[in-house]
């Protein structure tokens, strides 16, 4: 009986593994992609990454030294909520907008400086997408509230 009991825990013990190792791999392999779409708000167009999956949000901008006036990265949440964003490993200023579920920006916060950080910044109402782009743009290109942003593949 206690043989029995050890072969049944041992072979738990391998089929757990091999399950988190497939979780493992699936999820290393969505982070690798670098998935981008064009974004436009008002007249401002943009080729963006994509941020939908916990590693990319995690990451974010943080390992670029400066982005173009043409690109940005696009946070894209299972539902909407408050989602708080700070400036950490950031290298460059940025305007952060944060949207609704149906793609109205609800949130702006601009010129977030690097050294901003431990400091957090989130929208005052639910939101479901967030855009970070060069700092200034959400001036040069009259973005405010009540904007809709149009999203179109790649």
């Amino acid at each position: 009986m206690k043989r029995n009991m050890i072969l049944i825990s041992v072979i738990i013990f391998i089929v757990s593994g091999i399950l988190f190792l497939i979780c493992l791999y699936n999820n290393q392999k969505q982070n690798g992609r670098s998935q981008s779409i064009y974004v436009k708000i008002n007249k401002l167009e943009l080729k963006v990454q994509l941020a939908d999956n916990f590693g990319k949000r995690l990451r974010g901008l943080s390992d670029k030294e400066k982005i173009s006036d043409r690109e940005g990265m696009f946070f894209i949440f299972n539902k909407p909520g408050y989602y708080p964003f700070w400036m950490k490993d950031i290298n460059f200023p940025l305007d952060i907008i944060w949207f609704d579920e149906n793609l109205k920006v609800i949130e702006i916060k601009k010129n977030l400086q690097p050294n901003s950080f431990p400091q957090t910044y989130q929208s005052a109402g639910l939101a479901k997408y967030v855009l970070e782009i060069n700092a200034g743009l959400s001036d040069q290109y009259d973005i405010k509230r009540g904007d809709k942003c149009f999203l179109d593949d790649i």
